[in-house]
């Protein structure tokens, strides 16, 4: 069979990324290194940048791939609709004896000296009636951050959205994914839901490894906390989730409560509450004296159910959560 180069385009070393993108391309590159180096569309050399070029490439309109590298931020990174972010891998966060600098390609963002905000945002509205962020898909990154004041991944407001394989280290939280409204609870068609969270992990924050707060037909699966430098006071943070499932949650070295399950309280004293949600599978190891599951102020109009609690056994089960209904706890 003949073949005939005329049919083809050559592209050459002449030709940049964003004349490959008009032709095609399924997203823009992103580089820790400058673009005359890299190649890469945008870098710490795009004008203006304060993200190392992240931001200027989700506002570009394509979807984003970060390349292999750190990449340091001094403002907060702000997600928009109708977008896949992704990195090259994940890196592992040294934090004990035993740990090997990492070999294979890895993605990882991290905060600039002085700059204590989140890393990540949904850029929800913090006033008022807020806005849903819808149909993000995020993944495959790890973000560090030295301020112990926000959140890591601050993504209030999701909305059929997709959060997998990301690694949070530091902050005041690792993850959290709750409903920006300072006044009252969100409507049934306000409250944001039908999200996934998976295979994400959160070391060293100082409150919670995991908060969420206000949502409802939520998918999560396979979170782990650990605070091997800085322990966090909450594993995972439940208040006000309905109509979810929770299924292989993994907490260590938290300082009170592997798991907090409550209500959400607005300024107005409304309540976004707690009930219909599913948890499949949480370990809990704590120390000496400290709760491994808290639903003491839960009041709930329905049961929460739990199959498969276990908790060191230095832990407690259970402090007065009488609406609680646990299976095969160990």
């Amino acid at each position: 069979m003949s073949f005939n180069v005329s049919n083809y385009e050559i592209i050459g070393t002449g030709v940049s990324w964003s004349q490959v993108l008009r032709n095609g391309k399924p997203y823009v590159t992103v580089s820790p290194v400058v673009t005359s180096i890299s190649g890469a569309d945008y870098g710490p050399d795009t004008p203006g940048t304060t993200t190392s070029g992240i931001q200027e490439a989700i506002y570009s309109g394509y979807n984003v791939k970060l390349l292999q590298g750190v990449f340091v931020v001094s403002s907060t990174i702000n997600l928009v609709p109708n977008i896949e972010v992704c990195g090259t891998g994940l890196q592992r966060i040294i934090g004990g004896a035993g740990d090997t600098t990492p070999t294979n390609p890895f993605s990882q963002v991290k905060n600039a000296s002085g700059f204590t905000g989140s890393i990540w945002s949904t850029n929800a509205p913090t006033t008022g009636t807020s806005v849903n962020q819808m149909n993000i898909y995020l993944h495959d990154i790890t973000s560090s951050t030295s301020s112990t004041t926000a959140p890591v991944y601050n993504l209030n407001n999701s909305d059929t959205c997709v959060y997998e394989r990301l690694f949070a280290n530091g902050g005041s939280i690792g993850f959290q994914l709750g409903y920006n409204n300072t006044s009252s609870a969100p409507s049934d068609v306000q409250v944001p839901g039908a999200s996934w969270l998976s295979h994400c992990k959160s070391s060293n924050a100082t409150q919670y490894g995991f908060y969420f707060q206000s949502l409802t037909q939520m998918k999560i699966d396979s979170l782990y906390v650990a605070g091997p430098i800085t322990k966090p006071a909450v594993g995972f943070g439940l208040e006000g989730i309905n109509t979810s499932q929770l299924n292989n949650l993994l907490a260590q070295n938290y300082t009170q409560t592997g798991m907090d399950i409550n209500h959400f309280l607005y300024p107005d004293g409304s309540k976004s509450s707690t009930f219909d949600v599913y948890i499949g599978g949480a370990h809990l190891v704590g120390g000496s004296g400290i709760t491994g599951l808290n639903g003491n102020n839960i009041n709930p109009t329905q049961a929460v159910l739990i199959n498969g609690l276990h908790v060191s056994t230095n832990g407690f089960p259970v402090v007065n959560a009488t609406n609680l209904k646990i299976f095969a706890q160990a």
